[in-house]
């Protein structure tokens, strides 16, 4: 529902950061008025700041790019893309010993890839590599907060009323 009324918005004449800005503004304002009528205190303590900044600041990135990548290709495309981050995860995760490997795992990435290979049958034109790209982008970007090797019980603390992503 997001990538269609990105889409629109950016079909209406909205650059990228525009819609991530008034997207950003309204879900901060929905958060500051339901914290306010629970009484939940906005004030973090040094450790939580860097914590939220550490998560944060990936999936900024990720939003953004996103929404780049949706000004250049198909909404379809760009989704289909962003979603290999699981794919991604599990392949780092294995680069960096934190999984063991697995052939039903490989399995499932092959299969993966193949999909995208297959979905992602179009010319590729220099607009439609850099849409590519950034849809990449946006997915390592979210690999980040969500990957399968954290363990967000450790990162919440004392913030009960922040939503969990992983």
């Amino acid at each position: 529902m997001v990538g269609i009324c990105t889409a629109l918005a950016q079909g209406g004449g909205a650059d990228p950061l525009t819609v991530v800005m008034l997207r950003t503004l309204g879900t901060v304002a929905l958060f500051v008025g339901w914290f306010r009528f629970r009484n939940v205190p906005l004030g973090l303590e040094p450790r939580e700041r860097a914590i939220a900044a550490a998560i944060g600041i990936p999936l900024c990135i990720n939003n953004y790019l996103l929404n780049l990548a949706i000004a250049e290709i198909p909404v379809p495309l760009v989704v289909l893309l962003f979603y290999l981050w699981p794919a991604i995860t599990t392949s780092v995760s294995w680069l960096a010993g934190k999984e063991r490997f697995g052939w039903m795992r490989l399995a499932g990435l092959v299969t993966a890839f193949a999909g995208v290979a297959l979905a992602l049958n179009v010319d590729f034109t220099a607009a439609q590599m850099k849409g590519v790209w950034l849809a990449l982008g946006a997915a390592l970007a979210w690999r980040k907060p969500c990957a399968s090797e954290c363990d967000p019980r450790t990162w919440w603390g004392s913030m009960p009323a922040v939503p969990r992503r992983c």
